[in-house]
């Protein structure tokens, strides 16, 4: 009688089960993974945009009062939404400037949302 076995039916189903779980479980942390990529690049671009916007603000001429403004600004292949709001500060000779940037101008939420100032010249 030969001592040499193999494995029994119960033991490939288990292997074969556990072996299903793990890529399953592969899979789904790569799909997320790539879903991640996607909004951190998305986060990204917008937080360009609304820098931008404090950037052109701070450079305009005469010194803009307090207002709400709402635009549009094409960056990497895409037409970004933001809306800045310009506000008085306790500093007479300070305003200060939010910005919020959306990836359609009928997007609910925000990607971005930045926080600067504006100092009269």
């Amino acid at each position: 009688m030969s001592s040499d076995r193999g494995f029994t039916l119960l033991e490939v189903l288990v292997a074969m089960a556990f072996l299903a779980i793990m890529i399953g479980t592969l899979f789904d942390g790569m799909s997320q993974y790539g879903r991640n990529g996607a909004l951190l690049k998305e986060k990204t671009l917008a937080g360009w945009v609304a820098r931008n916007q404090v950037v052109e603000w701070q450079l305009k001429t005469p010194w803009p009062g307090p207002m709400k403004k709402q635009g549009k600004e094409k960056m990497a292949g895409h037409e970004w939404a933001w809306t800045v709001k310009i506000s008085n500060t306790e500093d007479p000779v300070v305003r200060r400037i939010d910005v919020e940037v959306r990836k359609t101008a009928e997007a609910k939420n925000p990607l971005v949302s930045y926080v600067g100032s504006i100092e009269k010249k």
